[in-house]
């Protein structure tokens, strides 16, 4: 099964496995890492040490996925976000899933709700 990771989705699963082969060969967004280093920078703010080592091991992951882009999607994402009221970001991965006709891995109820009423499969970060 193909699936894209949201990034909380890919965060939660990496806090709590060192089972890394479930990220192999699967895919995530151009957003992700910066979403990865937003989440890292706020959780590790007063611990600059394990927040770049933290970082430093999610780059190594994603350099093992495929990246796909959110260039060309946008015009889709917007309407998106408009009808579900999803956020901007949240939708990208909503568009970007549909597209490629992977699975959604998120840990977001709002998100999973929207991407099945478009007839996209999720699960839970959980349930990989």
């Amino acid at each position: 099964m193909d699936r894209l990771y949201d990034a909380s989705a890919f965060f939660n699963l990496f806090a709590r496995t060192d089972q890394y082969e479930n990220f192999v060969g699967q895919a995530v967004l151009d957003l992700t890492q910066y979403e990865l280093g937003n989440a890292l920078s706020k959780k590790y703010k007063g611990d600059p040490a394990v927040m770049f080592k933290l970082f430093d091991d999610c780059i190594d992951i994603l350099a093992h996925m495929r990246v796909l882009g959110t260039g060309g999607i946008e015009r889709d994402v917007i309407a998106t976000a408009s009808s579900t009221g999803l956020t901007f970001y949240d939708s990208a991965y909503v568009v970007a899933a549909e597209r490629h006709g992977l699975v959604l891995v998120t840990d977001d109820a709002e998100m999973s709700e929207a991407a099945r009423r478009r007839g996209i499969s999720t699960i839970a970060s959980t349930e990989v």
